[in-house]
């Protein structure tokens, strides 16, 4: 799913990245390549990520606006509702 809204938002300049929290470099590849991630990929230990974002929780989805403030946190968000806080970025 975001591979692919990646590649539709670009145009929009809307850019995603990826923040991988597996305890290997090897591991991290293996993901990226299983889910088809083209866009950046950082590699990062949970706790300080975790505290950094307030995160609560994995998979976790971030919105972050054009100053870097979070203005979205969410968990297992399906395409629709992050299309819609995306829209909302836009308002």
């Amino acid at each position: 799913m975001y591979q692919r809204m990646q590649n539709e938002l670009d145009k929009r300049g809307i850019a995603f990245l990826s923040l991988n929290m597996d305890k290997s470099i090897e591991a991290a590849r293996e993901t990226i390549q299983k889910m088809g991630l083209t866009f950046p990929t950082y590699r990062g230990d949970l706790p300080s990520i975790a505290r950094n974002y307030q995160i609560t929780g994995v998979p976790a989805t971030i919105i972050l606006d054009k100053t870097g403030r979070i203005r979205f946190i969410g968990y297992r968000v399906e395409e629709d509702s992050l299309l819609a806080e995306l829209a909302n970025l836009r308002k």
